[in-house]
């Protein structure tokens, strides 16, 4: 009886092991696939940090923020 309980753990966390595997890869993976997408973005909102230090903020700033999540969020309706 011990020895059919251990066999079952056994397979188990073999199977919790492989999925936890999978995981990771499939993390990596998509990682990979949206580095650029991520890139783009942080690019454009460092371009609007940098505009609204030299304008000082006010209504311009708001512009920018806007332009920035409607292509953030116009990227993300291509790509689904």
């Amino acid at each position: 009886m011990i020895p059919s309980g251990l066999k079952l753990m056994s397979i188990g966390m073999g199977f919790v092991f492989a999925y936890l595997i999978l995981m990771i890869i499939a993390i990596d993976i998509s990682k990979k696939l949206l580095r650029r997408s991520t890139l783009r973005e942080e690019e454009e909102l460092e371009n609007a940090k940098s505009s609204k230090k030299k304008s000082g903020g006010g209504t311009t700033t708001n512009s920018k923020l806007v332009a920035v999540i409607s292509s953030a969020v116009n990227e993300h309706r291509s790509n689904s």
